[in-house]
């Protein structure tokens, strides 16, 4: 990464840094793999381009059918340019198999497909462990 851009952010899957164009960021992937809220960390080789060129070509498909993103273009495979905006601090896990949190906290065996993808949705912050929403707890 180039040594005048400042980095804004980092999180467990992404850093953040500065752009040239101050109403820009510039989105880097990385290779890190976290579970149970970055309990249990790996790094997997090629993981952060694989996850950027999957993301522009959802944020592409989106754009193609009228829906507005901050995508503006890749910058290479691992990292890609987008408007500076400001995030909705929400963590969107889509369950078609038991894995992970769901399986702690129920007596759902690891590996269980589930009849109907589950949507779970969590707000994002670290210090109270991302908690899980409901549509309730959604309108406080």
């Amino acid at each position: 990464m180039n040594n005048k851009l400042k980095l804004i952010y980092e999180g467990k899957a992404k850093k953040i840094f500065s752009h040239e164009d101050s109403e820009k960021v510039i989105i880097e992937f990385k290779d890190d793999a976290t579970a149970f809220n970055a309990l249990k960390k790996a790094q997997f080789k090629g993981k952060g381009e694989l996850n950027c060129l999957i993301t522009s070509k959802i944020f592409k498909f989106l754009i193609q059918n009228g829906i507005p993103t901050h995508f503006i273009g890749l910058r290479n495979n691992n990292s890609m340019i987008a408007q500076k905006v400001r995030i909705i601090p929400l963590e969107i896990v889509l369950r078609n198999k038991a894995y992970g949190s769901i399986c702690k906290q129920t007596t759902i065996p690891p590996g269980t497909p589930l009849e109907e993808p589950l949507i779970d949705i969590y707000f994002k912050n670290d210090e109270l462990n991302d908690p899980l929403l409901t549509k309730n707890r959604i309108r406080l």
